[in-house]
Formats: C-alpha cells, sequence, structure tokens
C-alpha cells in the first residue's frame, strides 16, 4: 500500500542519514547498511549504491581531516633526506671546493610545492584534484615515499567512491519520498 511505502521510505531515509554522519565522521556503518540492504527488496538503484558501500561499512572511510594529516606526514617522507642531502653537500664542498649544492628548485622542493597544492585542494573539497596531485608526485623520482604514497591515494580514493554512492543513495531515497507523498 501507499501508506506502506511511505513508512518504508521515511524509514531508509533514517538510515541514509546515519549513513551520511558516519561518512561525514569517519565512523564504521555497518548496522544501518545491513539494515537498508535488508529493507532494498527488488530496488536495483539503491542495492547497487549499497552494494558499492558496504567494503568501507565496517571500518568507515578516511575524514578530509584524516586525509590531510596523512598528507601532512607523507611531506615528511621527503623532507629528512633532502635536508641531509643539502648538508653533506655543503661540508663537502667546503672541504673540496668540487661538488655543487642541489640547487633550490630540486625534485624534493617540487614535490613539497605539490604536496601542498593537493592540501588545497583537499580543504576546497577537490579530492580529485589532491589525488591527481599526490599520483604525479608518486611518479617523481625522488619526491615521496612511494608506499605510503600509494596507501594515501588508496584512502583518498576510497573517499570518494564512498561519497559518491552516498550521494546516489540520498538521491534516490529523495526519489523515494517525493514518489510517495504524491
Amino acid at each position: 500500500s501507499m501508506q506502506q511505502a511511505r513508512g518504508r521510505a521515511a524509514a531508509a531515509a533514517l538510515l541514509a542519514r546515519d549513513i551520511d554522519r558516519s561518512i561525514d565522521s569517519g565512523a564504521a556503518f555497518e548496522e544501518p547498511l545491513e539494515r537498508l540492504i535488508t529493507m532494498s527488496g527488488d530496488d536495483a538503484e539503491l542495492e547497487t549504491s549499497l552494494t558499492t558501500l558496504r567494503p568501507y561499512a565496517a571500518s568507515g572511510v578516511p575524514t578530509v581531516g584524516q586525509l590531510r594529516a596523512d598528507l601532512a606526514a607523507l611531506a615528511e617522507t621527503s623532507a629528512p633526506a633532502v635536508a641531509g642531502y643539502e648538508w653533506l653537500g655543503q661540508t663537502v664542498e667546503n672541504i673540496t671546493g668540487l661538488v655543487t649544492v642541489r640547487d633550490k628548485d630540486s625534485e624534493a622542493d617540487v614535490a613539497t610545492g605539490r604536496l601542498a597544492e593537493a592540501d588545497q585542494a583537499l580543504r576546497d573539497g577537490d579530492l580529485e584534484t589532491a589525488i591527481s596531485t599526490v599520483e604525479a608526485v608518486a611518479a617523481m623520482p625522488e619526491g615521496i615515499d612511494p608506499a605510503a604514497a600509494e596507501a594515501w591515494l588508496a584512502d583518498a580514493r576510497a573517499r570518494v567512491t564512498a561519497v559518491a554512492a552516498q550521494q546516489q543513495l540520498d538521491a534516490h531515497i529523495r526519489e523515494l519520498l517525493t514518489a510517495t507523498v504524491n
């Protein structure tokens, strides 16, 4: 009946809101997701969004704040090596006059600058740009720790995927609510 459909849509909307809050805060959302899956019946569109979200339900997805903190840690992986290299270069140069110290626009300095751009993109809520920027830095021969970069990229992509699925879910539930009102 229309009454039942309306009740189902309203319950789904509440569960979706729980998932939204969890994705915002980085919390797990297994319980509301499983309840929504149980309710989804033969709604293929709903099922698609929920299936996409399912791998992230138990652990949650990293928040933008977490991604920014991890990005700062990633930038640290390039800095100590650079400082050591330049100090060593200067010492040797002082002794022999033969070694030239790497100039300021070295690979590692460029990497650090690009990571600052990635951080700005995160602050602007533009995860796609942050991801492509970190990908570019990770491809540089002497930028950042490759394994750490890969881990960060996996986290950032997880957030992008989850947020997109969450937006689809919300849009679909709004449609369901509207359909039962009219």
